[in-house]
């Protein structure tokens, strides 16, 4: 069995590709090395802040290939043609994450020799046939003598071209790319708390098309995912989004998911949130913020009736409140002043020098957006607070008093993404510092 070193790669701490934990945008030169890496040039600030905190959180060096961020030219509905950015984790990432995650709990992991299964069934410690490749891949991880194995098949993960023919790496070695998507699965399993809400690479390569979007699904979604013949791809909704769709649900008190689902989409049948497209998701979501289906309506619409027969058009200036709420947004999502409205451009919302120059359905539209930014953001500053509390040698324990006595705020969870940045900060600073002893029952950050 190969046991993992301890050698731990990390984010560089010098040099001039070094990441920093204060950091908010790339360097100029790390920019001009990430576009030689093949990330375009006219990505989004945005996208790119969002990247950083990615790498930032996870600890992660795109200059070591250990993260991608891969764009894909999708189809919208006029026919015109978007890039879709999705930061994505190589395997090499994996594995350090997988090293650190057992240093840090103080154990031992290993893996057992890779099996190759043939279509017959038999298997095969080495896989010899350059013409053809393996039915599947078995990989175990062994963590301090418990066994936890993944199994991919070959033909749920190759990236194939429209006749259904093997491309790139899945063509030239396709034992080594099942092999790598067996792995990932081993890890996981045997690191849920550090890789559960993360794929690598290679195993989303086939999920999505580069060209063919559908923009008109049959009644039943899942039928359409299965259709074979002459079917455009379907890019369908992302695991982050149907989190995102039930936490907002459970926010608004909908405790029937799939019925609200229904109302939103009524020509459409769906046996889990997972039968939606991404182009619905979005639509429920939008659903969601603007309150559809969630009260019934009393007076039969009268009062749109009788507004419209006085003449009244409906108000389209964004009250001062809302306003604030989108500025609010901005700031939590960690979008400085002087970008906010190249944001709203970039994003195809607006061209205004204002906030107060939306219209209502342009503000909503932009919370929405903003709403996975702002939870993405959330996440890495606490996970990058916890990873140099940890440098620092402090507890759990104390991260929590030590933050709520500096942010003056009853406790963690209601604390904002602004609290959260300056705490950062000062831990950077060398102004907070642990060393205290606490109570045995404080709570965890």
């Amino acid at each position: 069995m190969t046991t993992a070193t301890d050698n731990l790669p990390a984010v560089q701490a010098n040099g001039a590709l070094a990441i920093q934990a204060d950091q908010t945008m790339w360097t100029a030169e790390q920019r001009h090395v990430l576009a030689q890496l093949g990330v375009a040039e006219d990505c989004p600030n945005a996208v790119l802040a969002g990247y950083l905190h990615l790498c930032q959180r996870r600890g992660l060096d795109p200059f070591l290939k250990q993260v991608y961020l891969i764009g894909r030219r999708q189809r919208q509905q006029d026919n015109s043609y978007r890039t879709v950015y999705t930061p994505q984790t190589g395997i090499d990432g994996y594995r350090v994450l997988a090293q650190r995650a057992a240093h840090r709990a103080g154990v031992k992991y290993g893996y057992e020799d890779t099996i190759w299964f043939a279509p017959d069934g038999s298997k095969h410690e080495v896989w010899l046939w350059n013409d053809r490749p393996p039915a599947a891949a078995k990989i175990t991880v062994v963590v301090n003598g418990q066994r936890f194995s993944g199994v991919a098949n070959f033909a749920s993960y190759a990236d194939t071209d429209r006749d259904g023919k093997p491309k790139n790496r899945w063509k030239t070695d396709p034992a080594g790319m099942t092999a790598k998507c067996a792995e990932a699965q081993a890890l996981r399993k045997a690191f849920p708390e550090d890789l559960g809400d993360l794929y690598t690479h290679e195993e989303m390569e086939h999920l999505v098309d580069d060209e063919e979007v559908s923009q008109a699904p049959p009644q039943t979604v899942r039928e359409a995912a299965q259709a074979k013949a002459g079917a455009s791809a379907t890019v369908m909704v992302s695991k982050e989004k149907r989190h995102l769709l039930a936490r907002k649900m459970d926010e608004l008190g909908v405790t029937d998911k799939l019925g609200y689902l229904h109302l939103v989409h009524p020509d459409h049948t769906f046996e889990s949130s997972g039968d939606l497209t991404a182009a619905q998701a979005e639509q429920v979501l939008a659903a969601l913020h603007r309150g559809d289906h969630l009260q019934p309506v009393d007076g039969g619409g009268e009062p749109d009736e009788a507004q419209a027969a006085a003449g009244q058009p409906e108000a389209a200036k964004l009250s001062k409140s809302k306003a604030a709420e989108v500025n609010t947004w901005l700031t939590e999502a960690g979008i400085d002043k002087d970008a906010r409205f190249a944001w709203l451009a970039e994003q195809g919302i607006a061209q205004v020098s204002s906030t107060s120059d939306l219209t209502p359905e342009q503000a909503t539209e932009a919370i929405i957006r903003l709403t996975p930014l702002t939870a993405q953001r959330r996440e890495d500053l606490r996970q990058r607070i916890i990873n140099v509390w940890t440098d620092m040698d402090g507890t759990p324990e104390q991260l929590s008093a030590v933050f709520c006595r500096e942010m003056k705020v009853p406790d963690v969870a209601s604390a904002s993404n602004s609290k959260y940045a300056t705490f950062l900060k000062k831990l950077a600073d060398d102004k907070v510092k642990p060393g205290e002893r606490l109570h045995q029952d404080e709570p965890e950050f």
